[in-house]
């Protein structure tokens, strides 16, 4: 059918292809209603033990175009349908946005009835067979054919990217009657179908237009037990979590709880909790056991949350954290989303030694808004980091501490070509330092790669008693909580070795590895054989008015990147290392076990 239409009619593929990308799904979609009206999304799947009670399994085959242009919608990166080809994301060029004006030609048929598309499509094919045409020809047919006001779809539904959203706000009812208000939760005005339903039967239906904020109408009851909007999701819209109101009383009116393993499609009727099995590791909890639960469906939604539910076998005490997030997608300008979120965590830091941490956010995202396809992205983030720590008897550090943390964050990830870099300010009652940090990795055409990595820190103001709080050379003590150690309290031991690359980034440790002035380090990595590269660092310190400088070289084990990394020191300046005692206590690793570390190695941006 595609090569049919693109050999058949001539029209303008870069900026008009979505005219006879519409037809073509609308056209497939009237096909699989006449001939395979039960066919399902995931084919025979659905007939799976296990698998057909998930709301995935029970969707319908067209309900996939709606639900891929949802997709997009929710990651706020859909695009207008008369977009350039070349400006559109691969993603959008290959599937979303045809599938956005097949959906589109769909919801004009039902609003239009009369089966006003089909004709139009009939009538604009036989008219011009085999000539140039554009998208002009389809709209003056179109509106031949409609004998209702459908500038709404040419206005927002293909020059812009306004999204529908609608939500039954109040009810009210007698025996014959029922009024209800329907609210626009945008500021556009597409037309909006009101189902009323006896016992999940269709009893009524009415289109509703001309709601700028809110409209109340008043419809027969004919018995109906509870109003729908967009019953049968012709409409694309943004959320219809909240487009049905139950007619029996209050108590109907709460969505029951689901509980799904792994996870779902997005299910309007329940409040969907999802679970895993997971676990946790550091040498003081032991191996933790547990399970996530989460709300995070197959489609992204504006407020999600999790919780990480474990018990740490070694110290027979419950750990675990949790997050809730709120995102505001903001579509014009170059500030794409707004996200309020809440983090908190309790584990244990020290041998029977437990920390509580809890950190309200507040992130600011930024992009092109004129080219989507760039993967540079900005992000400004202001959170307030509180921990809490039993004591420890032999350190006088107070276990309690308050950190003002502002980051401005530089993304531009690449295959060929990555750069990253952030600015850092944090302040606390006894300090306040700014630093930063820029990493830039090229992939040659050989295969070789690359990296750079630059820090610099700088107290402002310091007024503490220890190096808690001091930049490091090789082992941050991370006092915000951000890293994954595995025992970050030890000194020695396998576990100590862990590297992280942050601050200094130095491999080889040293005796005096503490800054409490300023701080200013070099990586570099370039490889010399697949995986195995060679690196070095260089960096200076001010410590206690003293300044030192340091170097060290040595052979980096890259197996997966970011995931299992093997350092070995060479030459620095405590000499030729391998030939010191301890050289098997001063080879340093990097080991995540977090699966969503190695899975976003391969979740690249389809461009």
């Amino acid at each position: 059918l595609n090569n049919y239409l693109e050999q058949t009619l001539f029209i303008d593929i870069r900026r008009e292809k979505w005219v006879t990308d519409g037809m073509q799904i609308y056209l497939m979609m009237k096909y699989m209603d006449r001939y395979h009206p039960d066919m399902k999304m995931v084919g025979n799947l659905s007939k799976a033990w296990g698998f057909r009670s998930y709301y995935l399994a029970q969707m319908n085959f067209n309900d996939l175009y709606p639900f891929l242009v949802t997709s997009m919608a929710r990651r706020n990166l859909d695009q207008p349908l008369n977009m350039p080809r070349d400006s559109l994301i691969r993603f959008n060029e290959r599937i979303a946005s045809p599938y956005k004006a097949g959906v589109g030609l769909n919801y004009l048929d039902n609003y239009l009835g009369e089966e006003a598309t089909l004709r139009t499509i009939k009538q604009y094919y036989s008219e011009f067979l085999l000539q140039e045409t554009n998208e002009e020809d389809f709209e003056v047919i179109l509106r031949q054919n409609s004998y209702k006001d459908i500038d709404w779809f040419f206005d927002y539904y293909v020059n812009d990217r306004k999204r529908i959203d609608y939500k039954i706000k109040k009810v009210e009812r007698t025996d014959s009657t029922v009024t209800v208000t329907v609210k626009n939760k945008r500021s556009t005005d597409f037309p909006i179908s009101l189902f009323s339903l006896r016992n999940d039967t269709v009893v009524s239906r009415h289109w509703l237009t001309g709601i700028e904020k809110e409209r109340t109408i008043t419809i027969p009851r004919l018995g109906a037990d509870r109003l729908v909007l967009n019953y049968d999701k012709v409409v694309p819209e943004f959320n219809q979590r909240d487009n049905w109101k139950s007619l029996r009383g209050f108590r109907f009116n709460n969505k029951p709880f689901q509980f799904r393993f792994l996870k779902d499609a997005e299910n309007p009727h329940y409040n969907q909790v999802f679970w895993v099995p997971v676990f946790s590791f550091n040498v003081y909890d032991g191996l933790g056991l547990g399970v996530r639960l989460f709300n995070k469906s197959l489609l992204r939604r504006p407020f999600e949350y999790e919780l990480r539910l474990l018990y740490g076998l070694k110290e027979n005490e419950p750990i675990g954290r949790a997050r809730i997030n709120y995102t505001f997608n903001i579509e014009e300008g170059s500030i794409y989303a707004l996200r309020l979120g809440f983090e908190a965590s309790t584990f244990h830091y020290a041998p029977s030694l437990r920390f509580w941490s809890a950190t309200p956010i507040v992130s600011l995202g930024f992009r092109d808004p004129d080219d989507l396809r760039s993967n540079k992205r900005k992000f400004l983030t202001l959170r307030h980091v509180n921990i809490s720590r039993e004591r420890d008897p032999e350190v006088e550090v107070d276990p309690d501490y308050s950190v003002l943390n502002l980051r401005y964050n530089f993304s531009f990830p690449g295959n060929v070509r990555h750069l990253t870099w952030f600015a850092d300010f944090q302040l606390s009652s006894e300090f306040s330092k700014l630093s930063f940090e820029i990493v830039y990795r090229k992939l040659f055409q050989d295969n070789r790669q690359l990296s750079i990595r630059g820090f610099a820190g700088k107290f402002l103001r310091n007024e503490t008693n220890s190096d808690f709080f001091s930049y490091s050379l090789d082992r941050p003590t991370d006092y915000l909580f951000d890293f994954n150690y595995f025992a970050r309290s030890d000194e020695s031991g396998f576990f100590s070795q862990q590297w992280i690359p942050a601050e200094g980034g130095f491999k080889t440790k040293f005796e005096t590895p503490f800054a409490d002035d300023w701080i200013a380090t070099t990586n570099v990595s370039y490889s010399i054989w697949r995986w195995i590269e060679a690196y070095g660092d260089l960096g200076a310190t001010r410590d206690r008015n003293t300044t030192r400088g340091f170097y060290a070289s040595g052979i980096r084990l890259n197996l997966v990147q970011d995931y299992l990394e093997i350092y070995f020191p060479l030459y620095s300046n405590l000499g030729w290392e391998p030939g010191l005692s301890d050289y098997g206590s001063r080879i340093r690793f990097v080991l995540s076990l977090s699966p969503k570390t190695l899975i976003d190695l391969f979740n690249r941006r389809w461009l």
